[in-house]
């Protein structure tokens, strides 16, 4: 059986048909796991009625503590042997996990990763992944090299993969977080060709706005990955670690300017982190073959006053102008 572990947060316009998409599905040996985390909309209204008509359907209404710990309620509860995450504001193929436990049973893998459709306002971008098996060792280079994603929910987990794992409450980029060891931890790894998952990419989604909690979560996250896996991974991977990293590092540089003087007050600590981490693992000029405008603002990492955070202020504005994207996204 597949637990399917679904988090509800007012996304009432989303969520019949994400949650049509799963009922639907050709693998029928399903449970639903669908976790109210305190809408204020008519979520909890839907997912009550689902629950009444399918009994594979298990309904929690809980407090508002966020996705983390909605996700993590599924994982104690869930019963199945395989576990897949949905998102209640995105939607799945009908077959698709009817082809990822297919492949599972072909290749005996722990984790199996499909492709998915990013879907936007007025278009759709297809991330496809290649057919292939790894060790988990090899599905985390894999994943640096952006070969394999770190979303949860394009893949299908044995249960046990879970075992000692949950998701950290109170942080965004929770998967940031948590992908690289379950990968790391999986004997065998697989991804099919095919796209089956739909991510719906809204814009008024928390994760696609900067804010210090969002910039800072993230690093926190890349660190944590960078010090799990800097001394289990061949040394030829170390610099697309550390890239991440400074990635993390320049794009809070880049706004930690233009924040209240409450706000700095309240993230300075993380901020010196960064300081520090910067002067020890980056030279002042950055790598040679990073791109210059992430070369230019690591350099003012090394220098943790107002000036260094004006100038990176100023370059991300100015680029942000030339171009209308973001400097390092």
């Amino acid at each position: 059986m597949i637990s399917v572990i679904v988090p509800v947060y007012n996304v009432e316009p989303y969520l019949r048909k994400c949650l049509d998409s799963i009922v639907n599905q050709t693998y029928k040996d399903l449970e639903i796991l669908v976790i109210d985390d305190g809408s204020t909309d008519g979520c909890g209204k839907i997912c009550d009625e689902y629950g009444e008509k399918d009994k594979r359907i298990r309904v929690f209404h809980t407090e508002n503590r966020g996705l983390s710990a909605a996700r993590n309620l599924g994982l104690d509860e869930a019963k199945g042997d395989w576990i897949g995450f949905v998102d209640s504001d995105d939607w799945i193929d009908e077959d698709m996990y009817e082809a990822l436990y297919d492949r599972a049973l072909e290749t005996g893998a722990d984790v199996v990763e499909c492709g998915y459709y990013s879907e936007y306002q007025n278009s759709t971008v297809e991330n496809i992944k290649e057919d292939v098996v790894f060790t988990g060792e090899n599905a985390v280079l894999m994943l640096l090299q952006g070969k394999l994603s770190n979303t949860v929910w394009s893949k299908l987990w044995r249960n046990v993969c879970f075992k000692n794992l949950r998701f950290p409450v109170g942080r965004l980029f929770e998967e940031y977080a948590i992908t690289y060891r379950l990968l790391y931890d999986a004997e065998k790894v697989c991804a099919i060709h095919s796209s089956k998952y739909h991510y719906f990419q809204r814009s008024d989604s928390i994760s696609r706005i900067h804010s210090m909690k969002n910039l800072t979560d993230l690093w926190l996250s890349n660190k944590e990955r960078y010090d799990f896996l800097i001394g289990v991974v061949d040394k030829a991977y170390d610099q697309d670690l550390l890239k991440t990293c400074a990635f993390s590092i320049a794009r809070t540089w880049s706004y930690y300017y233009g924040c209240s003087l409450e706000e700095k007050k309240k993230y300075n600590c993380i901020v010196r982190q960064m300081n520090d981490f910067s002067r020890e693992h980056f030279p002042k000029v950055g790598c040679d073959f990073w791109d210059i405008k992430l070369r230019i603002i690591i350099f003012f990492t090394h220098y943790k006053n107002d000036s260094s955070f004006l100038i990176a202020w100023i370059l991300n504005k100015m680029h942000k102008k030339i171009s209308n994207t973001h400097l390092i996204i």
